[in-house]
């Protein structure tokens, strides 16, 4: 039953989850809220075991990639088009050292496909394992990095380098990628997109950061989230030299700053003091005094005392969705107002793992 209150109309796309659902012993699918629905809806078979999912919010079109190795494109109006698979044969069977689709992320034109593949033991494979480009016309792919020790001499799956592909730069030309080191990451971009031997197109900012997005003109790169920490900083890395500018010291303010993003408002991030889970949202900018904030959203904490996992925004920057431990909230930016779509959400479990969400169009 809808709770009174609640308005999934109020949704201005729709919104797509990777989630496992109560009866399918964890194996997830992708599922779509539409704006005006009262229950969300399967979009990939029971027993596809989806990993990953990127929309082009132009046209719609849908890329997903399973867990078994393969990746798909959906074109509004047409049946899934298997576009890889390096998935293992029957005779193989589902070993340990399985590849399957990592990460995912679209060109600004929808032309190519930026994936990633790894293994679930974390041994790298030099034929599958890396992070792909996939040029739809034609179907020619090229791997621009690969899965490696960190020290050629040893075999040591603690010490594994791993890329994962988090945004292209609005002029299609690189792209931000998140590197995985076991038990801590980087964000970094490669430019140009060609495969080099000697990593020489990866452009690492100085400092280890969990969070990075693109500014709105391509120019620099929003960085949070620093490893290890119980504090983390925001910055600014240049694209043409890699430099990083502080904004603001987590030690400073007593706060640690994450999932920054540019919006038409301003700078986006969600912030959370020390030893605390309560995050809130807040909104920057550049003066003549330097880079003030303030807090925006709802007056109280983003979950109500939850864990805040993520948040995701709309392409206009005017509504986002708020992942929290146990549900999913609407936000307006525009008069702070929110709702919580957990009824909606029915049948998603959140007992296993937190759903992936992303903006349809």
């Amino acid at each position: 039953t809808i709770q009174p209150g609640l308005r999934a109309e109020t949704l201005p796309r729709p919104l797509y989850f990777i989630a496992a659902d109560e009866e399918s012993l964890g194996v997830k699918r992708l599922w779509r809220l539409d704006p005006g629905a009262s229950v969300i809806v399967p979009v990939t078979p029971a027993e596809m075991d989806v990993s990953v999912a990127a929309i082009w919010s132009e046209d719609g079109r849908l890329a997903y990639g399973t867990k078994s190795g393969q990746l798909y494109a959906v074109w509004p109006g047409e049946s899934p088009q298997l576009l890889v698979d390096i998935g293992p044969s029957e005779e193989e069977g589902l070993t340990a050292d399985r590849p399957f689709i990592s990460g995912l992320a679209w060109s600004p034109e929808g032309g190519r496909l930026a994936y990633s593949v790894r293994s679930y033991s974390n041994i790298p494979s030099p034929e599958a394992d890396g992070l792909w480009l996939l040029t739809l016309a034609g179907g020619t792919q090229i791997k621009l990095l690969d899965n490696r020790y960190l020290d050629p001499e040893t075999d040591n799956v603690l010490e594994v380098r791993t890329g994962r592909p988090l945004a292209w730069s609005p002029d299609g030309k690189a792209l931000l990628v998140q590197m995985a080191y076991w038990e801590w990451s980087d964000v970094l971009w490669l430019e140009p997109l060609v495969p080099v031997a000697d990593d020489s197109n990866l452009h690492d900012p100085e400092g280890m950061w969990v969070d990075g997005s693109w500014s709105a003109d391509g120019r620099s790169v929003w960085l949070s989230g620093r490893n290890r920490s119980i504090v983390s900083d925001l910055a600014q890395a240049e694209r043409d030299q890699a430099g990083v500018t502080l904004l603001l010291d987590g030690d400073v303010e007593d706060l640690a700053f994450y999932r920054a993003q540019e919006l038409p408002e301003g700078l986006a991030f969600l912030a959370l003091e020390a030893m605390d889970h309560e995050a809130r949202l807040y909104l920057g900018r550049e003066t003549a005094a330097g880079f003030t904030y303030k807090a925006a959203g709802p007056a109280n904490a983003l979950c109500d005392g939850e864990l805040t996992w993520d948040i995701v925004w709309d392409p206009t920057g005017q509504w986002a969705a708020v992942s929290c431990n146990e549900t999913v909230k609407l936000l307006s930016l525009a008069d702070g107002s929110e709702e919580d779509l957990k009824p909606f959400l029915r049948p998603l479990t959140w007992l296993t793992e937190r759903p992936v969400v992303f903006w349809g169009s």
